[in-house]
């Protein structure tokens, strides 16, 4: 979940098996949804996850504070 509602936040998100060799596996860097709540699904293998802002609107801050990964 972002920090602001109503703010488009562009990201992508990778994943890794070592923290060195990243895949991405979604690419929001063309975003425009203002939901505080995006849910990206995907399927991939790895150990570590990293989102990346990309964009962000002039005067927000990019920080959000609640993530979920499920893994099985």
């Amino acid at each position: 979940m972002w920090q602001t509602n109503g703010v488009v936040y562009k990201y992508k998100i990778e994943v890794s098996s070592n923290g060195s060799t990243w895949t991405q596996v979604v690419d929001k860097t063309n975003n425009t949804s203002t939901n505080q709540t995006q849910i990206d699904t995907f399927s991939a293998s790895g150990r570590y996850v990293r989102i990346t802002v990309t964009g962000l609107q002039s005067g927000s801050s990019a920080s959000f504070y609640e993530l979920q990964v499920l893994g099985y």
